[in-house]
C-alpha cells in the first residue's frame, strides 16, 4: 500500500500488484495488469518473470511455468527468465526441458555467474546421464543410481505405492505423477533440493518431485528411509490439496503427526525441549509459528506443529484438518481459516494448546532448563518477604528454587546459593535438596550428594537426573541391585529419554547384562526402541533374540524396521527370511532370500567380499525351498539344481529335489 501511494505508476510496483493478485486468487485482475504493462512495453518480460519467481518461492512451480515461458517469449534474450523457467520445469519433474532452459540461461548470461544455476546444471546433468529410472504403480517414477537400485526398488517402490494409497484415501485427494529421486551422495541431494551444498535435511518435496537421501549415503545407519519417504509423500498430498497456500507449520505439523500415526517410534521425541518451553512460557504462538521455520527454532517448530495437529485431531477428528487445508486454498487467512473450521481465534487455540502441553509434561520429572530472561523476570516480580499464608509460602519457596536453579544452570553459583538462603527453615523443598546435591557433586562431595538426593526422594521429590546420578554411583560401586532400583525409577520419571548416553533404558540394559538376566535386558532394549526408530544395531540385536526364542512375529517386525534403516545387509535378509519362513510367510521369505543375493558386496559393511560358491548355493537352496512351499515346483527344481551345481552337498537343495522325486548325485 505504501509503495502504491509513493510511486503508483512504476512498473515494478504494478508487477508486485499483479503477483499479489494472482496469489490471492484475483487472476483476472492479475492478467489485466500484465496486459496493460505489455501494451506499454511489448518487449519487457520482467513482469511475467517476476511473477514466476514469486510463485517458485511459494513452491507453486506448475503455475510458474506459464509465466516464465511467456517472459522468455516476450524477451528471448532474458537469461534470468530462462533460469526461472528451468527452475520451474525441473521441480515439476520435467528435468530434461528444465536442464535445456538452464543451459540457455547460462549461454545468454554471457559470463554473468549464478552459483545456483551452475550447481543445478551439474546435478541435473548427473541425474540425466547416470540415474536409472523405474516406473511404478500409481503414476510414480523413481530415479536412482544403478548400484543398489535392485534393492531399493524391492522396498521403496511398494512402500511409496502403499503410502500414496493410504494418504489419498485419508485426505480424499489423489495426486498426479510424482518423481522420487534418491541420492546416495548427500551433496547431490542438497544441490538438487536447494541449489547449494550443506542442506541439513533428509528429504524435500516440491509437489510433483520428491528428493531423498539414500539409505547407503554418508548418513547411513542414522535415519529410517521409510520415515523420510512417508513424511515427504504427505507433502505431495498437502501441496496438491492446498496448492501450497497454507502456512508451513500446518503442512509440516500434519506431516509430523502422520509420521507418528504411521509408526509411534517415528516420534521426534523433543519432550525435553517441550518441558523447557512450557516452563519458560516459550511455546511458540500460532501467529508466530510460521516464522519459527526460518529461525534457530525450526526443529521445535516441526515438533510443536505436530503436537498442535495431534491435539486438534484428538479433539475434533481428522476431517477438520482437510477442511483447514481447503480453507487456505480458498484464500482465507489464518484468522478466517481457524475461525471457520474450529470456531476459535488463534489466541484461543494458543490457550488450548498450553493446557494440552501441561498434561503432556506433567508426568515427566525433570528440572527445566530455565532461561536467563525467565530467571530475571521471576526475581523482579517475586515478593520481597515470605508470605504468612502456608500455601502462598510454599509457592514462594518454589519460585526461589526456580531462581536458584536458573542461576546454577547459568554458571552463577554464588547467586544460586544466595537464592537458596531465601527459603524458609521449616520445610526445605525437594527441588532445593536436588540442587544442593548438584552443588555437592561439583565439589566432588559424592557422599554428601547421595545423602541430599535421598533426602529429596524421602521428602516426596522425584527427578530423572538425580536417579541417573545415583544409578551411576551404584554401577561404579558394582552395587547392581541399587543401580537397578534407581535406573528403573529414572525410567518411570522420564521414559525413553532421547539421548542414548543418558538413557535409563540403555543403562538398565547394561546392568542386566552384568547380572546375566538376559530376558530383562532385551525387554528393556525393546522399550528403548519404542521411541528410537533409527537404531539399526539394537533393532537387529533384539530381533535375533526373539528369533532364537522362537518369537518370530516379534522378530519379523524388528527385522523389517531394521531394513527401513539399512537394506544393504546380506545377513539381515537371511535372518529376516528365516523368521518369515518359520511363520509360513513363504512369498516374503522368498523375497528376502533373493534380496540377500542381490545386495552389492561393495555396499554391505558386514560382508564386503563377494559370496563364495557355498554361500551362493545356500541362497539358491533356500529360494528353492520357499518356491516349493508356494507350489512353484518347476522353478523350485531348477533353482535347487543351480544350488547343487555350486555345492553338490547343499542340504536345502537336496531336500527339495527329494520331495520332488528328482534324482541328484
Amino acid at each position: 500500500a505504501k509503495l502504491r501511494e509513493l510511486c503508483p505508476k512504476r512498473r515494478e510496483v504494478r508487477t508486485l500488484e499483479a503477483a499479489l493478485a494472482w496469489v490471492e486468487h484475483r487472476r483476472e485482475e492479475c492478467e489485466s495488469v500484465l496486459r496493460a504493462l505489455a501494451v506499454e512495453d511489448a518487449h519487457d518480460g520482467r513482469p511475467e518473470r517476476e511473477l514466476a519467481r514469486h510463485l517458485i518461492e511459494l513452491y507453486r512451480f506448475a503455475e510458474a511455468i506459464d509465466f516464465a515461458r511467456r517472459a522468455t517469449e516476450r524477451a528471448p534474450d532474458d537469461y534470468e527468465a530462462w533460469m526461472e523457467l528451468g527452475h520451474a520445469l525441473a521441480n515439476t519433474g520435467l528435468e530434461g526441458p528444465g536442464l535445456e532452459a538452464l543451459r540457455k540461461s547460462q549461454e545468454l548470461a554471457a559470463g554473468r555467474q549464478s552459483a545456483w544455476r551452475f550447481n543445478m546444471i551439474a546435478v541435473l546433468q548427473r541425474t540425466q546421464s547416470s540415474f536409472t529410472v523405474d516406473r511404478g504403480a500409481g503414476e510414480l517414477s523413481f530415479a536412482w543410481a544403478p548400484e543398489g537400485a535392485e534393492v531399493l526398488r524391492t522396498y521403496e517402490m511398494p512402500f511409496y505405492r502403499s503410502a500414496r494409497e493410504e494418504l489419498a484415501e485419508r485426505y480424499g485427494f489423489t495426486p498426479g505423477p510424482v518423481l522420487i529421486e534418491v541420492f546416495e551422495r548427500i551433496n547431490d541431494f542438497s544441490v538438487r533440493s536447494t541449489g547449494f551444498e550443506g542442506f541439513p535435511a533428509l528429504g524435500v518435496c516440491f509437489g510433483p518431485v520428491v528428493t531423498a537421501v539414500a539409505p547407503h549415503s554418508e548418513m547411513r545407519g542414522h535415519f529410517a528411509w521409510s520415515r523420510t519417504s512417508f513424511h515427504e509423500f504427505t507433502h505431495v498430498i498437502h501441496l496438491g490439496l492446498s496448492h501450497n497456500r497454507c502456512p508451513r507449520w500446518i503442512t509440516e505439523g500434519l506431516a509430523t503427526w502422520e509420521e507418528e500415526h504411521k509408526n509411534p517410534a517415528w516420534t521426534r521425541n523433543m519432550r525435553r525441549e517441550l518441558i523447557d518451553a512450557y516452563a519458560n512460557r516459550e511455546l511458540i504462538k500460532v501467529r508466530d509459528l510460521n516464522r519459527a521455520f526460518r529461525s534457530s527454532r525450526i526443529l521445535f517448530g516441526y515438533y510443536e506443529g505436530g503436537l498442535l495437529c495431534r491435539m486438534l485431531i484428538d479433539e475434533r477428528g481428522f476431517t477438520p484438518m482437510i477442511r483447514l487445508l481447503e480453507a487456505f486454498d480458498q484464500g482465507q487467512d489464518l484468522d478466517q481459516a481457524i475461525g471457520s473450521v474450529f470456531q476459535m481465534t488463534p489466541e484461543e487455540l494458543d490457550g488450548r494448546f498450553e493446557r494440552f502441553v501441561a498434561q503432556l509434561v506433567a508426568p515427566l520429572k525433570l528440572e527445566p532448563r530455565w532461561s536467563p530472561a525467565t530467571t530475571a523476570k521471576r526475581k523482579l516480580t517475586l515478593a520481597a518477604q515470605r508470605p504468612k499464608d502456608s500455601a502462598q509460602a510454599r509457592d514462594w519457596d518454589e519460585q526461589w528454587c526456580s531462581i536458584a536453579w536458573g542461576y546454577w544452570q547459568a554458571g552463577k553459583r554464588v547467586d544460586a546459593e544466595q537464592a537458596l538462603r531465601k527459603l524458609g527453615a521449616d520445610v526445605v523443598p525437594p527441588r532445593a535438596l536436588f540442587l544442593r546435591a548438584e552443588m555437592a557433586l561439583e565439589r566432588d562431595l559424592r557422599d554428601e550428594a547421595k545423602t541430599l538426593y535421598e533426602q529429596a526422594f524421602a521428602a516426596g521429590g522425584e527427578d530423572y537426573r538425580a536417579r541417573m546420578s545415583l544409578g551411576t554411583f551404584a554401577v561404579q560401586a558394582e552395587d547392581w541391585e541399587t543401580a537397578e532400583r534407581h535406573f528403573l525409577a529414572a525410567e518411570q520419571a522420564f521414559p525413553r529419554y532421547p539421548e542414548a548416553q543418558f538413557s535409563a533404558e540403555r543403562q538398565l540394559a547394561q546392568v542386566y547384562e552384568k547380572l546375566e538376566r538376559e530376558d530383562e535386558r532385551f525387554a528393556v532394549l525393546e522399550r528403548w526402541l519404542e521411541m528410537n526408530s533409527d537404531d539399526f544395531a539394537t533393532h537387529v540385536l533384539v530381533a535375533r533374540r526373539h528369533a532364537e526364542k522362537g518369537r518370530h512375529e516379534q522378530a519379523v517386525r524388528l527385522f523389517d524396521e531394521a531394513n527401513q534403516i539399512d537394506p544393504f545387509r546380506r545377513k539381515l535378509h537371511l535372518d529376516w527370511g528365516a523368521s518369515l519362513a518359520a511363520l509360513a510367510r513363504h512369498e516374503e521369505a522368498l523375497r528376502e532370500f533373493k534380496v540377500a543375493q542381490i545386495v552389492p558386496p561393495s555396499l554391505d559393511p558386514d560382508a564386503p567380499d563377494a559370496p563364495g560358491d557355498a554361500e551362493r548355493a545356500k541362497l539358491f537352496g533356500l529360494q528353492a525351498r520357499e518356491l516349493l512351499e508356494l507350489e512353484r515346483k518347476d522353478e523350485a527344481g531348477e533353482t535347487a539344481k543351480r544350488a547343487l551345481g555350486l555345492d553338490p552337498e547343499q542340504a536345502e537343495a537336496k531336500a527339495v529335489l527329494d520331495r520332488l522325486g528328482i534324482a541328484h548325485s
